[in-house]
């Protein structure tokens, strides 16, 4: 991570004239050189720390950058204060079990947005907010207090299953970000197919001890599968840097929004973390 240099503004051969009188390029120059190509990462610093209406030449650089985005960038909006945390993980996926959850622990523990990644094996679409303004996918990291600091990692896509060495660069570069955090264990969240449907919640976990404790909180053990995507992989590469962690699985029949089984996960894991916030879902209108 950290910043790329090397973009300077081009300074104009001609004194300020005001917009009346702008001047004009050579048309032997390209926007590629008079804006030499920079990273991402430097588009969203000048964003961000630049209150100023965006010019020309902004545009230009994002145009650029967007050329060179070729691995995942993580933009930190502000450090939190946090203490031994817990990662959670609901991504999309099977029933988006993890990503209703993840955004149900979001709205009622109030966390906040601290942090997003992007990286260019996401998905080729962007998203359009209530203004008409786009953005590229991306993961968000939320700090929250559940008992105990937590991150809440969500998103809007996960790279393609075909892309694999995609899913182990971006699950790498979450499980870097969150170390440096201070974070030893970790929570991942995701559905588990089942012909009908059923109330159970399934644990893998990265030790028999650590299994053993979430089966006698209830939940059953998930015994010879497989884990698709981040939610198996997250748990897996964390295994192999020494930290703890498990997978819930909700039961889901694959609809395309489980909300039965998020929610009977959801309650799950707020016992789990000893928080009312399974009490709050209740008295919710959802």
């Amino acid at each position: 991570m950290g910043f790329e240099r090397g973009w300077v503004r081009p300074q104009s051969t001609q004194k300020d004239v005001g917009h009346s009188q702008k001047e004009k390029p050579s048309p032997s120059i390209t926007p590629s050189t008079r804006y030499p190509k920079v990273s991402l990462s430097v588009v969203f610093q000048l964003l961000s720390d630049n209150e100023k209406p965006i010019h020309d030449h902004v545009h230009c650089m994002v145009v650029e950058a967007s050329l060179t985005m070729d691995k995942p960038y993580i933009r930190l909006r502000f450090q939190p204060d946090l203490e031994d945390p817990i990662l959670v993980s609901g991504l999309p996926g099977l029933g988006n079990v993890g990503k209703i959850v993840a955004h149900l622990m979001i709205e009622f523990s109030g966390a906040e947005l601290f942090a997003e990644l992007y990286s260019p094996s996401f998905p080729d679409f962007v998203l359009i907010d209530a203004d008409g303004v786009c953005r590229p996918p991306r993961y968000e990291f939320y700090a929250s207090k559940i008992g105990r600091d937590i991150i809440i990692l969500t998103g809007d896509a996960q790279p393609s299953l075909e892309d694999v060495p995609a899913h182990y660069e971006v699950c790498s570069e979450v499980l870097d970000f969150v170390a440096g955090l201070g974070c030893r264990f970790i929570v991942t969240i995701g559905g588990a197919p089942t012909p009908r449907p059923m109330r159970e919640i399934y644990v893998a976990a990265t030790s028999p001890k650590v299994a053993v404790e979430y089966m006698e909180k209830g939940a059953v053990i998930y015994g010879n599968g497989k884990i698709m995507g981040a939610s198996g992989l997250l748990l897996g590469l964390a295994k192999k840097r020494g930290i703890e962690g498990v997978c819930l699985l909700g039961s889901t029949i694959g609809v395309p929004a489980d909300r039965e089984a998020a929610f009977h996960v959801f309650r799950f894991l707020s016992k789990v973390l000893k928080s009312d916030l399974g009490v709050e879902l209740e008295k919710s209108p959802y």
